[in-house]
């Protein structure tokens, strides 16, 4: 009920409470690397004049209103989302290096949909990863659109094998 919901809250609050007074220490100088492959692809990006822009889909304290601000972006959502030139839609999702595997199943949807309709989608851990897989979609999707769109699926890191709980429910099995 709405009792629960207010005690997490404000347990929420009271944690947040405690990192802010732990960080307002020396502020952190080096950025998640994330942020760094973020911040590469998007100028690569716009200097190949797309018009792509950085969309939070996770919720935000607002310090102001003392409470949570959930997001009103699906779950899912790309970090970043545009048009090409020609109009055509992008979404690239930004992993830190080497975390192409951290893709959630709810982000993997979001790219498939998108793929099968035509939008440059992809997740990258870098700039160099994001031109690649870019330059053998463009080639592709005039000639064969599917054929673009099964390069794109191709390139998403391969589905993890289970879950937590499925793994629990084949203990339960072999019970």
């Amino acid at each position: 009920g709405s009792m629960s919901k207010e005690s997490t809250r404000k347990a929420m609050e009271k944690y947040y409470e405690r990192l802010d007074k732990k960080e307002s220490g020396p502020k952190r100088r080096n950025e998640a690397p994330e942020k760094i492959v973020e911040k590469e692809c998007m100028t690569w990006m716009r200097a190949q004049g797309w018009q792509v822009e950085i969309y939070e889909a996770k919720a935000t304290y607002s310090p102001s209103q003392k409470r949570w601000r959930s997001s009103s972006m699906k779950k899912g959502t790309t970090d970043c989302m545009g048009v090409l030139p020609d109009g055509t839609a992008v979404a690239v999702e930004f992993k830190a290096p080497k975390k192409l595997g951290s893709l959630r199943d709810d982000q993997r949807s979001f790219i498939e949909g998108r793929i099968k309709m035509n939008t440059f989608a992809c997740v990258t851990d870098s700039v160099a990863r994001l031109k690649e897989i870019f330059s053998k979609w463009n080639d592709l999707r005039y000639c064969t659109p599917i054929k673009a769109q099964e390069y794109l699926e191709g390139t998403l890191p391969k589905k993890r094998k289970s879950s937590k709980s499925e793994e629990d429910d084949d203990w339960f099995k072999n019970l």
